[in-house]
C-alpha cells in the first residue's frame, strides 16, 4: 500500500467500526489489526471513541498486538499514552 493512501485507508476502516453490521467492525477490525504495531499510536486516541463498537474493537486489537499493558495505561488515563520501548 503506497504510505499516502494509509491514512485514507485507516480513516475509512474506523468509521466502518461504527457500521451496524458486526461482519463489516470484524472485518475492517482484522485489516487494521494486520497494519501490526504501526498503527498502535494512530489507533490509541479512538479508544476514547463516542462509539462503545470502535472502543471494543480496538482494546480488542490492542491486546491482540501484545499491547495489554498499553491498553491499561491508555484507559487508566495515563498522560504517558505513547509507547514506551
Amino acid at each position: 500500500m503506497v504510505e499516502g493512501n494509509r491514512d485514507t485507508v485507516t480513516r475509512d476502516l474506523i468509521d466502518c467500526l461504527r457500521d451496524q453490521c458486526w461482519q463489516v467492525r470484524a472485518a475492517a477490525s482484522n485489516v487494521i489489526a494486520s497494519f501490526g504495531p504501526a498503527i498502535i499510536t494512530e489507533v490509541c486516541p479512538l479508544l476514547q471513541d463516542s462509539d462503545e463498537n470502535v472502543r471494543i474493537a480496538l482494546a480488542s486489537i490492542l491486546v491482540g498486538l501484545g499491547e495489554a499493558e498499553l491498553l491499561q495505561r491508555v484507559l487508566a488515563g495515563d498522560s504517558h499514552k505513547s509507547r514506551t520501548r
